[in-house]
C-alpha cells in the first residue's frame, strides 16, 4: 500500500538510507567492541597516525543497504541491473577479503597486488562478456566506432579496461575522510541526471538506491571519520561508476565526470614513472591528495577543494551530455 503514497524511487532511496544507517551503527559499535580497526601506512602523512584503530570495511554496510533495497524491488531486476549488481558485489567481496586479511594480520597488508588485479579482472571479464552477448557494442558512438571500439573484441577490451581503471581509481582516492565518498556521490548524482534524461529508468533505480546508501555512509565517513569504507567499498564503487558509463554509452563523458579520480590516478602513474626513470619525485607524495596535505593544507581543505573540483567536472559532464 505504501507504494501508492510514495514514489518507488523515493521509497527506495529512503529504505537504502535507513538500512545503511542501521547497519553502520551496528558495525561501528561491534568493531569498537572487538578492537577491529584500520592499520595506517607507516610511510603516510604523520597526521594520519591518529586515525589508527578507526573501524573499517564500512563498504560492507552500505553495500548491504543497497543490495537489500534492490532485492525488495523485483520490477528493477532486469538483466543489465542484475549483472551490474553482481559485478559490484563481487568487487565488494574481493575488497572485503583484502580488508579482512589486513585486520587479521594487524598490518597494512592484505591481498597481494596480483591477486587483487586477478579478482578485478574476473569481475570485469564477466560483465564485459555480458555486454558483448547483448550486442551492446553495436550502440557505441561515432568516435569510439571510428577507432575500432565498435567491434566485439575492441569493445570487450575497452569495457574491461574501464572497469579495472575505475575500480582502482576510486580505491586510490579513498585516502581522506569523506573524499572518495563525496566524489562518488557526486558522480552517481550526475549519472542519475543523465540516466533520467536518457529514460534508462531501471538503471536510474540502481543509482537512486546507491545515492541513499552513500549519503548514509557520508554521515559517518565525513571528518572526523567514525568508519572507513575500505577496499570493500572503494573497489565496488569504482565498478558501479564504470557500469553506469558502459550501460549508458557515456564512456567518454565518464572520463570528465570522474575527473578527480582520473587526476589522482595519473598522479600515481607519473610519480612511479618519474622515480623509476629519473630517480626523482614529481609530488611530495602520491596520490595527489597527499601532496596537498604535505604542502600544508588541512585535510578538511583538501577534501572541500577536491569536492568542489569534482562538482565542476560533473557540471561539465552534464553540459557535454
Amino acid at each position: 500500500m505504501i507504494n501508492h503514497y510514495i514514489h518507488p524511487y523515493l521509497l527506495a532511496f529512503i529504505i537504502s538510507f535507513l538500512i545503511s544507517v542501521a547497519s553502520l551503527l551496528i558495525q561501528i559499535n561491534w568493531s569498537r567492541h572487538k578492537n577491529l580497526g584500520q592499520s595506517i601506512r607507516s610511510d603516510g602523512p604523520q597526521s594520519h597516525h591518529q586515525k589508527s584503530g578507526t573501524p573499517t570495511m564500512g563498504g560492507l554496510s552500505f553495500l548491504l543497504g543497497a543490495l537489500v533495497t534492490f532485492i525488495l524491488f523485483p520490477a528493477w531486476h532486469t538483466p543489465h541491473n542484475l549483472f551490474l549488481m553482481a559485478m559490484v558485489m563481487g568487487l565488494g567481496f574481493l575488497g572485503g577479503l583484502d580488508d579482512f586479511l589486513i585486520l587479521k594480520r594487524g598490518k597494512n597488508q592484505g591481498l597481494y597486488g596480483r591477486q587483487k588485479i586477478l579478482g578485478q579482472l574476473i569481475m570485469a571479464v564477466i560483465f564485459a562478456g555480458f555486454l558483448i552477448y547483448k550486442a551492446h557494442h553495436l550502440g557505441v558512438g561515432t568516435f569510439l566506432s571510428s577507432i575500432g571500439l565498435g567491434t566485439a573484441i575492441g569493445y570487450f577490451c575497452f569495457a574491461v579496461w574501464i572497469i579495472l581503471s575505475a575500480s582502482n581509481a576510486v580505491n586510490l582516492t579513498d585516502g581522506l575522510d569523506g573524499l572518495a565518498t563525496g566524489l562518488t556521490l557526486l558522480s552517481v548524482a550526475t549519472f542519475s541526471y543523465i540516466l533520467y534524461h536518457m529514460q534508462l529508468l531501471d538503471l536510474l533505480a540502481v543509482a537512486v538506491i546507491f545515492s541513499g546508501a552513500l549519503l548514509a555512509f557520508l554521515l559517518f565517513n565525513k571528518n572526523p571519520a567514525k568508519i572507513f569504507m575500505g577496499d570493500c567499498g572503494s573497489l565496488a564503487l569504482g565498478g558501479l561508476l564504470a557500469g553506469f558509463a558502459l550501460l549508458s554509452h557515456k564512456e567518454i563523458i565518464f572520463i570528465v565526470i570522474a575527473g578527480v579520480f582520473v587526476l589522482e590516478t595519473v598522479s600515481v602513474i607519473l610519480q612511479v614513472f618519474s622515480f623509476k626513470v629519473f630517480k626523482k619525485r614529481i609530488f611530495k607524495m602520491s596520490p595527489l591528495h597527499h601532496h596537498f596535505e604535505l604542502s600544508g593544507w588541512s585535510e578538511k581543505k583538501v577534501v572541500r577543494v577536491f569536492w568542489l573540483t569534482g562538482l565542476i567536472f560533473s557540471l561539465i559532464g552534464v553540459w557535454l551530455f
